[in-house]
């Protein structure tokens, strides 16, 4: 179900593309067919923004769009096929009409984990018309809510490696916790927590709650450094994401 959900709620344009009249934009400088990135744009509601010349270098990281007007963009980056969420490149950020290029330096959030060796990304745009233009400081319009924010922990690691990154055996515990300034409103309106283990899905909770702990059972893994990460979907398209590392011992 998480993985539905998500599709609706994360990548609602990639369900949508023929009622909602989203744009599906396939350009990239990958070569196989297998690992050209897909890029979605979306018109969901009347002031949604379809920007032009959507593209995505794969090489580079580079992404360009042409906005018609001023507009808060939300940029976001996953794996495609019901995969993890991985990043935002924007999280409803001002941008002036005209032509635009956003770099994503292939890494997470914060900067840590690196997604380069993989290709079959999902990008997924959406922008919304500013309609007063004197005041460009981000508000919340109508349920629009920015990115929230989680941390992820692991309570009984066993110990650190020399990078620092916890070291897990057994059943190791994942704790999931949304930031106190994003509980209240994120509660309120219900969410999802999935978690995914080396980008493949782990598992899903319909009903989740803050804080959020899974009992991970790492029998059968490769003795290692691992990435986990884990997906908070709001029932209104808001989407957190946290990837850490953390090395499995046998």
């Amino acid at each position: 179900m998480f993985q539905k959900v998500k599709k609706l709620i994360v990548f609602i344009f990639v369900v949508s593309i023929s009622s909602t009249g989203c744009q599906h934009i396939n350009k990239s400088k990958v070569n196989s067919s297998n690992t050209v990135p897909e890029i979605i744009a979306s018109r969901i509601v009347p002031k949604d923004i379809i920007a032009t010349n959507l593209s995505f270098d794969a090489s580079t990281g580079k992404i360009q769009y042409t906005l018609p007007h001023a507009a808060w963009v939300r940029l976001r980056i996953g794996i495609k096929n019901g995969g993890a969420l991985l990043t935002h490149i924007l999280d409803w950020e001002f941008r002036a009409p005209g032509n635009h290029m956003e770099q994503w330096d292939f890494k997470n959030q914060t900067g840590d984990v690196y997604f380069g060796q993989r290709k079959d990304f999902i990008i997924v745009f959406r922008a919304l018309a500013v309609e007063d233009k004197r005041n460009i400081s981000w508000q919340m319009i109508n349920g629009y809510h920015k990115t929230p924010k989680i941390d992820v922990f692991f309570p009984q690691s066993i110990g650190k490696t020399k990078d620092g990154h916890p070291i897990v055996k057994g059943v190791a515990p994942i704790r999931v916790m949304v930031h106190k300034e994003d509980n209240r409103w994120l509660t309120e309106t219900k969410f999802e927590v999935g978690l995914y283990i080396d980008q493949a899905f782990l598992m899903e909770d319909e009903e989740g709650r803050n804080p959020f702990t899974y009992q991970w059972n790492t029998e059968g893994l490769r003795e290692g450094l691992h990435t986990i990460t884990v997906n908070v979907l709001g029932y209104q398209g808001e989407a957190g994401t946290k990837s850490v590392r953390v090395f499995v011992e046998k």
